[in-house]
């Protein structure tokens, strides 16, 4: 599973969702792919012997060294695009590669404002920059030899927790935060 447009990975996700059901034993069904959406929806609807049934395998990298990780328990493994976001963001902020993190703060802000039915302005309204520094050049790039922030990594943490706290989500920033640095 590469690059495929939303239309054919739902077609693959629906085709592989039958192929667990005609899984005997003495079968093999591998997949393998970098896009954890994917990942998330091409899982077994039946989770009650998922990790029992399937190895579950997950290859870690700290952007040096990749570790396999067998995913014994639920508690292991992932659960939602939204903790990776915040998995994504912290693995770049740890490997200081501050360019990279505005478009996780961005789908970040994005997906609390909407789950939490929070009016955008509302949330933006005491860092009216935070809002624009996420949006620029994510989105398409106009110019390809702008530097992208200008921000270092503790910055760009700094003025998404500063969202947080004045949404008074302190603890829903910290709890994400503090979850995908053991992930």
């Amino acid at each position: 599973m590469t690059s495929n447009d939303d239309t054919m990975q739902y077609l693959m996700i629906g085709e592989i969702q039958k192929l667990y059901g005609e899984i005997k034993n003495s079968d093999y069904l591998l997949i393998s792919t970098h896009n954890c959406h994917f990942y998330l929806n091409v899982r077994p609807y039946n989770k009650i012997d998922l990790y029992e049934k399937y190895n579950i395998i997950h290859l870690n990298s700290d952007g040096k060294l990749t570790n396999i990780k067998r995913i014994a328990t639920d508690k292991e493994d992932f659960k939602t695009n939204y903790e990776l976001l915040w998995k994504e963001l912290v693995f770049l902020y740890n490997n200081d590669v501050p360019d990279l993190m505005l478009n996780p703060c961005r789908r970040i802000c994005e997906t609390y404002i909407k789950f939490t039915k929070s009016d955008l302005n509302g949330f933006y309204k005491d860092h009216p920059g935070a809002r624009k520094l996420f949006n620029v050049n994510q989105h398409s790039l106009d110019d390809l030899e702008a530097e992208q922030n200008g921000k270092n990594r503790e910055e760009i943490k700094n003025i998404l927790l500063g969202l947080f706290k004045s949404a008074k989500a302190e603890d829903h920033f910290n709890g994400y935060w503090e979850k995908s640095e053991t992930l």
